[in-house]
């Protein structure tokens, strides 16, 4: 019977590898290391995407980017290698700003959500379904009624965009104004996003249905 020790699961970023064992240790560490992710998915400076996933089994030589737990994600001893043949892909996610790839990051690394984050993952799923809508109304010819539906979800859409980059500052969607207030990675921050969850939660049941 193999140890904890014997096994582990690498996570491959953008930056490189970290690895963790299946001990205690391994299993809380790397568990912490996916949440830190999930929790600053839609950071605008968040930049560790894609990520794989692998399995295998083996010792690992000590090192600091084994069972990395201290410090926050850009700080992590990320090793620079090519993936090796005994490890097997388990997981892929493309990491791009969107409600589909957090929710199933969510999902498979047994992440919990941030209110702030579903949130944010909510308006974007909105986002997208005007969109379909009004590529589906763009194909029913130009009928009054018509016209009049593709008028009212562009009106929707145009509130739900507003909504986000008013109370959110997320990768992909940054207004230049975010950008210039925060021109670099603010990851050391603990930012207080209550107020902006109170605006949004009176804000977002008018427009969202």
């Amino acid at each position: 019977m193999k140890q904890p020790e014997q096994s582990y699961t690498a996570i491959e970023t953008a930056h490189g590898f970290v690895f963790f064992t299946d001990t205690t240790e391994g299993q809380k560490n790397r568990q912490d290391f996916l949440q830190f992710m999930a929790d600053h998915y839609f950071d605008p400076h968040f930049n560790l995407g894609p990520v794989n996933v692998y399995r295998a089994e083996g010792v690992l030589k000590d090192g600091s980017y084994v069972n990395p737990g201290e410090g926050l994600y850009p700080e992590y001893a990320y090793l620079q290698m090519d993936k090796t043949p005994e490890m097997e892909l388990v997981y892929r996610n493309e990491m791009k700003p969107t409600w589909e790839d957090f929710g199933s990051f969510c999902h498979n690394m047994h992440c919990t959500s941030s209110h702030r984050n579903r949130n944010i993952a909510d308006i974007l799923e909105e986002i997208e379904s005007k969109d379909r809508k009004l590529l589906e109304l763009s194909k029913q010819g130009t009928a009054s009624d018509i016209r009049q539906q593709i008028e009212e979800t562009g009106q929707d859409k145009a509130l739900l965009d507003k909504l986000l980059k008013q109370y959110y500052d997320v990768r992909g969607h940054r207004t230049v104004g975010n950008i210039l207030l925060r021109p670099r990675s603010p990851v050391h921050d603990r930012v207080d996003h209550r107020n902006h969850e109170n605006c949004y939660n009176s804000t977002c049941k008018s427009i969202i249905i």
